[in-house]
C-alpha cells in the first residue's frame, strides 16, 4: 500500500483548541541560531572587517537600508561592548539603533533559509496530527504564536501540503488561513503565496541582496511601545483566549514576553499549560515554574509544568503532548 493511500485512511486531527508558542528553540533544529547564537554571531561579523556581512551593511547601509555608515559602527560598539541576552533586547532601550540592528538581523538570519534542513525533526510530526483530507483540514484547531522572525513552519506546511493535496498556490494558501501563524515580532517578509506585492515578499531561500535585506528588515519589528494596538498581539491574545491546550516549545520564558501574553488572565479556558526546558538546569526549571505559579489568581489548570530539562521540542511532543 502506497504512504499516501495510508494517509488518506487513517486522519487524524487537532479537534481540541490548541496554541503552540514557539521560542527559539524551536527553529534550531533546523538550522536557525537561538537569540544568544544570532547576538554572538552579529559580533563575531562586525568586529572582523574581512567578513561579507561587514562590507555589505557599510556599502550599502545609506542606499539600501536607510541607516548611514557611523551609525552601525556605533550600534557594532555598544552592542559588543554590554553584551545583552539577544539583539532585540538590546534595541528595545536602545531604539536609534532600530533600523541598523534590524538590517544586521535581516542579512544573518537570511542565511538559514535553507529549505533542504526542513525534512526532519518536529515539522513532520506536527503535520501528521493534520492528517486529513482536503476538504477537513480547516476543521483542525491549531493556532501557534511565534518570536521567530524566520518562515519555515509556514513554507514546511505549504510545500507539505501542496504535495499531499496536489493543489495550487491559491488553493493551499486559502487552507492555510485556517492554520493562524502569528509572527508577534515581524518575520523576513512575506511568502510569495501570502503577498502579491513584490515589495513585501521573498521567496523562501538563502540568496542574499539588497532587496532580501530590505524585505526582510522592513517586516521585522521591534516591540519596545505599547502593544494593545498590535494586531498580532490582539491576534495572539485571541486564540490564547479559546485554547485548552497551550504548549511553549523551545522557549525561553522571558519574564517580558510572559508579560506581555498575559496568559494567566486571558487564557481561562485553560486546562494544561506546558512546555519545554531544554538546556535549563532543574534549579531554572523550578524556578521558572515558581515565577509563573506564584502570581495571583491562577487556577489548578493555569499553572505552568515544564518538561524533563533533557527533551527537545520533538521528544516533548512525542512524550508528553496529546494532539488531538
Amino acid at each position: 500500500m502506497d504512504k499516501d493511500d495510508i494517509m488518506i485512511r487513517n486522519p487524524t486531527m487537532i479537534t481540541t483548541p490548541t496554541v503552540l508558542i514557539l521560542g527559539a528553540g524551536a527553529s534550531q533544529p533546523f538550522g536557525f541560531p537561538s537569540g544568544k547564537e544570532l547576538l554572538d554571531l552579529v559580533c563575531l561579523r562586525f568586529n572582523d572587517k574581512n567578513k561579507n556581512i561587514y562590507k555589505y551593511v557599510l556599502e550599502n547601509s545609506i542606499d539600501y537600508l536607510g541607516v548611514d555608515s557611523k551609525t552601525i559602527l556605533k550600534f557594532r560598539e555598544a552592542l559588543t561592548k554590554l553584551a545583552p541576552t539577544s539583539v532585540d533586547a538590546f534595541l528595545e532601550h536602545r531604539t536609534e539603533f532600530i533600523e541598523a540592528g534590524k538590517a544586521c538581523i535581516a542579512r544573518e538570519l537570511i542565511h538559514y533559509e535553507r529549505e533542504k534542513n526542513l525534512s526532519a525533526d518536529w515539522y513532520p510530526y506536527l503535520l501528521s496530527k493534520l492528517n486529513t483530507s482536503f476538504e477537513e483540514f480547516g476543521k483542525n484547531k491549531l493556532s501557534v504564536i511565534t518570536y521567530n522572525y524566520d518562515r519555515s513552519l509556514e513554507h514546511f506546511l505549504f510545500t507539505a501540503l501542496q504535495i499531499r493535496y496536489n493543489k495550487s498556490d491559491s488553493e493551499i494558501a486559502q487552507l492555510l488561513k485556517n492554520l493562524p501563524i502569528i509572527h508577534l515580532h515581524g518575520k523576513l517578509g512575506d511568502l510569495p503565496w501570502q503577498n502579491t506585492d513584490s515589495t513585501k515578499c521573498r521567496e523562501y531561500n538563502n540568496t542574499l541582496s539588497n532587496q532580501s535585506v530590505k524585505i526582510s528588515s522592513n517586516a521585522i519589528k521591534i516591540v519596545c511601545e505599547d502593544i494593545d494596538s498590535d494586531t498580532e498581539f490582539k491576534e495572539a491574545h485571541k486564540v490564547l483566549a479559546e485554547a485548552e491546550y497551550i504548549y511553549f516549545l523551545g522557549f525561553g520564558y522571558d519574564r517580558t514576553n510572559l508579560e506581555r501574553l498575559n496568559i494567566s488572565a486571558i487564557a481561562t479556558k485553560a486546562r494544561k499549560i506546558t512546555g519545554t526546558a531544554y538546556g535549563f538546569t532543574d534549579m531554572e526549571r523550578h524556578l521558572k515554574q515558581v515565577e509563573w505559579n506564584s502570581k495571583p489568581n491562577i487556577g489548578h489548570s493555569q499553572k505552568l509544568i515544564l518538561s524533563a530539562t533533557n527533551n527537545k521540542v520533538l521528544e516533548f511532543l512525542r512524550n508528553e503532548v496529546d494532539l488531538h
